[in-house]
């Protein structure tokens, strides 16, 4: 009697390797800070634009996003009706560019005063 044995073959372990030069983006995450008396407003970069990351009041403000990106990213941090405190970043050349304009905060934001 002849008996036939089927060959024994063996798959190799599936293996994944990733170096980390694959597991990064192509864009850097880049981030950029605006502190002001209101708050701070922290924005990256993503896809060719800005996007809010957070926006942080300071004690005795609130905050509003008006706009979280991504063309532009638009905070605006308020102390009731004293003070109002707005912060615009756009993307502009390939940087992060911030914008504030503040009405009613210049006592709190230390101002020129000497006296």
């Amino acid at each position: 009697a002849s008996t036939t044995s089927a060959p024994t073959t063996t798959a190799p372990p599936s293996t994944t390797t990733t170096s980390p030069e694959a597991a990064t983006t192509t864009e850097a995450a880049a981030l950029g800070a605006q502190r002001t008396a209101g708050g701070t407003v922290v924005v990256g970069l993503q896809s060719g634009g800005v996007t809010l990351v957070t926006a942080t009041p300071a004690p005795g403000y609130t905050v509003e996003v008006k706009g979280a990106g991504p063309g532009e990213v638009v905070v605006v941090f308020e102390r009731g009706d004293e003070a109002e405190i707005r912060v615009q970043a756009a993307l502009v050349g390939g940087m992060i560019v911030f914008e504030v304009d503040s009405e009613g905060a210049e006592a709190a934001e230390g101002g020129e005063d000497d006296g």
